[in-house]
């Protein structure tokens, strides 16, 4: 009852789908179930569309389709595009009707607060012990999505307890053991080695670690070809650097 023209939205969307869009969008519908196609003025056949057409989009931030998961605006999109790119090497563009997966949603919330606690030792290790013990047992793993949920939840707990210990990892690295976890499981269960493993992104993970170590977890790439750098805020990288030099040079034969 908003204007004289109507339009319908295309049948391709499904009920349900039409029924999320509404949702996403803040509209409300009198029926119980949503008609296919469904007739509507101008301007909210436009908004359900572009709700509908953000589902076909992947994550601005980290690749992720949006149609497989809850996604919603990229919050304050010009702070979290300048953080990206002095702290990741983030090259794209954050839009102000960009959408962002509901993981790299809730990391960008993260970052977006201000004066963040000091990261104590006892309050890491409770964090840590919270995600062991919320691990799902091996023997619930049946779909990809379990194989993903116990990887990620693994990764978890041993970054945690490398920054308890203050020390750092590449992302890169990270990456890696994540999927060495998912493809241990894959092993263990006799599943054929799923194909959306290869969906999963170093910036998903990213967005993951940090908006569940919240402040007991910064990074930073100053050089893009060396990569993202994961560390504890009160870590002194001093220390970090000598290690690593030690290590290197323990490892290189010289002639």
């Amino acid at each position: 009852n908003c204007g004289s023209s109507v339009f319908a939205v295309s049948a391709v969307a499904t009920s349900n789908e039409l029924q999320d869009a509404f949702e996403g969008a803040g509209l409300k519908c009198v029926c119980d179930v949503i008609p296919t196609p469904t007739p509507l003025c101008k301007y909210h056949y436009h908004v359900v569309y572009d709700e509908l057409q953000a589902r076909l989009k992947p994550c601005i931030t980290c690749g992720t389709w949006l149609k497989q998961s809850n996604h919603r605006r990229c919050p304050q999109p010009e702070i979290i595009q300048m953080h990206l790119r002095e702290m990741t090497g983030f090259e794209g563009e954050i839009r102000s009707h960009d959408r962002v997966c509901f993981t790299c949603y809730k990391s960008h919330l993260v970052i977006l607060k201000q004066n963040k606690p000091v990261s104590k030792d006892s309050d890491l290790q409770q964090l840590i012990d919270t995600y062991y013990q919320q691990i799902p047992s091996v023997d619930q793993v049946i779909t990809t999505q379990d194989v993903i949920t116990i990887a990620m939840a693994r990764t978890l707990v041993t970054v945690g307890k490398e920054l308890l210990g203050n020390r750092a990892m590449l992302l890169t690295s990270i990456h890696s053991l994540f999927n060495k976890y998912a493809k241990d499981l894959v092993k263990a269960k006799n599943m054929p080695e799923p194909q959306e493993l290869t969906t999963i992104s170093s910036r998903w993970i990213l967005s993951k670690l940090t908006a569940s170590l919240q402040h007991h977890m910064i990074y930073s790439c100053k050089v893009r070809k060396y990569g993202t750098l994961v560390y504890r805020p009160n870590s002194d990288l001093i220390v970090l650097l000598s290690e690593a030099m030690w290590k290197l040079r323990n490892t290189i034969k010289y002639k």
